[in-house]
C-alpha cells in the first residue's frame, strides 16, 4: 500500500455517529467507550450532516445517523446511500415509533432502527452485533443482502475497437465528475494497457489474487491497487508473455465481490481471450457496454455478444457504443445499415479524433480529462452509465444516449 493509502486508513473512522441532542450523544459515547470500539467518533448533527461529511471523507465501517426532525427519512437515507461506500452498515435512530417506517428503512438497507429515548443496554447489544457484521463485511465480499457497488463491464466486439480506452475514460469520469470511489480492473494480465493509459505501474499481486482466491480479502486487494487521483483505484498486471496464466471464474467472482463491497462503481475491461471469464463478468454486470465499430464483421460480433448477454441475463442492461466513427469512412457501414443488421439502435456514437486521443495517450492522461468534443461526449456517456434510470427495455430499444449527445 502506498504511504497515501496508509495515511487514509489511519485517518478513517471505523465507527462514526451523528446525533442531534445531548442526551443521545451521552448514551452513544458511553456505549462506544464500554464496547472499546477503536477509531470511533461521535459528532453532533443529523443525517444531512452525515451526507455533507461523507462527501469529503472516507466512509466508516459502521455509521449511526439521527433521523429526528426529518420529514422524509427514507429519502434522506437514500441520499446518504449516494455518498456512502457500499459496504457501510448504517444504524438509524429517531423519534418516530412507527412499524411502517422501520420496514421502509430496512428495505433501503438500514441495519436497524432504534427509537428515542435510547436504551443503553439495547444500543449496546445492537451496536455490538452491527460492529461484528461490519468487521466481517470489511474483510470480504457480502454473501447475502446489503447494498453493493455497480459493476460496469466493458468489452470490445472485436479487437482494436477502443474498448480499453472507453473503460479507462468512463472510470476516470465516474471518479472525477461524479466524485465516487471507482475501481478499474484490467483482466488482460499480459497485454492489458489500462495502467499504461493512466501512466501507472502495473500491479504485482493481481495474478496471485486471481489464481489463489482463498487468499483474497479487502486488505490484500488494497495493497495491490494503484491509485490515480483521490478516487480512482486500478488493478492491472503485466505478466511475462512466456507464462501460462491460469485463473478461473472463482477468483474473479471473489475479487468482484470484494471490490463491489468497497467501491461505488467497479469498471472491468473484459478481455476477449478468455470466453469463460468474459461470459461470467458480463452475466454479473449491472451494465454491459459493447464497444464496436461500424463494419460488417463488427455488426456480426456485436449481435452475437448482445444475444449472449440477453440469453444469460435477459434483465441486464446492454449498451452499444459505436466508437471511432469516421476513422475508415470508405469502409464503414452507414449507421442505419448497421442498426438494421443489428436489430436495435446504437446507444451512443463516439467520433474519431486521432489528434486528441494520441496526445492524451502520449502523456498518460485520459481523454475525458481534456477539453473538446470527444472529451465532452465521453464524460456525458460516463455520467449516464453512473445513473440508475435506465431500464432493461430502454437499453434494448436503444437511443437513450442520443439526447445526451445531441443526435
Amino acid at each position: 500500500m502506498t504511504a497515501k493509502g496508509k495515511e487514509d486508513q489511519e485517518k478513517r473512522d471505523h465507527y462514526l455517529a451523528f446525533v442531534s441532542d445531548p442526551e443521545t450523544e451521552s448514551v452513544v459515547k458511553a456505549v462506544v467507550s464500554e464496547l472499546l470500539l477503536p477509531y470511533a467518533t461521535v459528532l453532533r448533527g443529523n443525517v444531512r450532516s452525515a451526507v455533507d461529511y461523507l462527501l469529503k471523507k472516507r466512509s466508516p465501517k459502521l455509521l449511526i445517523v439521527d433521523l429526528s426532525g426529518s420529514d422524509l427519512p427514507v429519502s434522506d437515507i437514500n441520499m446518504l446511500a449516494e455518498v456512502c461506500e457500499p459496504g457501510v452498515s448504517v444504524l438509524a435512530i429517531g423519534e418516530r415509533n412507527d412499524v411502517g417506517l422501520f420496514r421502509d428503512l430496512m428495505n433501503v438497507g438500514v441495519t436497524d432502527y432504534l427509537v428515542k429515548p435510547i436504551n443503553r443496554d439495547l444500543l449496546a447489544r445492537t451496536l455490538s452485533g452491527a460492529a461484528e457484521r461490519a468487521d466481517v463485511a470489511a474483510t470480504g465480499p457480502r454473501t447475502q443482502g446489503g447494498r453493493t457497488g455497480r459493476l460496469i463491464a466493458v468489452m470490445g466486439a472485436r479487437g482494436g475497437v477502443g474498448s480499453t480506452t472507453f473503460a479507462v475514460n468512463a472510470a476516470w469520469a465516474l471518479a472525477n465528475e461524479k466524485s465516487r470511489r471507482v475501481a478499474l480492473l484490467d483482466l488482460d494480465l499480459q497485454t492489458g494497457t489500462v495502467s499504461l493509459m493512466l501512466d501507472l505501474k502495473p500491479s504485482h499481486g493481481l495474478r496471485d489474487a486471481l489464481e489463489n482466491p482463498a487468499r483474497l480479502d479487502s486488505l490484500f486487494v488494497e495493497r495491490v491497487m494503484a491509485r490515480h487521483g483521490e478516487r480512482l483505484f486500478v488493478l492491472s498486471s503485466e505478466e511475462p508473455l512466456t507464462d501460462d496464466i491460469l485463473y478461473k471464474t472463482e477468483g474473479v467472482e471473489r475479487l468482484l465481490g470484494i471490490l463491489r463491497n468497497q467501491f461505488h462503481y467497479v469498471v472491468v475491461d473484459v478481455p476477449r481471450s478468455d470466453p469463460a471469464v468474459a461470459r461470467f463478468v458480463l452475466s454479473q454486470s449491472s451494465v454491459a457496454v459493447i464497444v464496436t465499430e461500424l463494419t460488417l464483421a463488427a455488426v456480426r460480433d456485436t449481435a452475437r455478444l448482445v444475444g449472449l448477454i440477453n440469453q444469460d441475463s435477459p434483465s441486464h442492461r446492454v449498451i452499444v457504443v459505436g466508437n471511432r466513427t469516421g476513422a475508415y469512412r470508405k469502409g464503414e457501414l452507414a449507421q442505419s445499415e448497421f442498426e438494421k443488421a443489428l436489430g436495435r439502435r446504437i446507444d451512443a456514437i463516439v467520433p474519431f479524433d486521432p489528434v486528441g486521443a494520441l496526445e492524451a495517450a502520449n502523456v498518460g492522461e485520459p481523454v475525458a480529462a481534456r477539453s473538446g468534443t470527444l472529451a465532452d461526449g465521453t464524460r456525458k456517456i460516463a455520467a449516464e452509465l453512473g445513473g440508475a434510470g435506465l431500464s432493461a427495455g430502454d437499453a434494448r430499444r436503444g437511443g437513450w444516449l442520443s439526447k445526451v449527445l445531441g443526435r
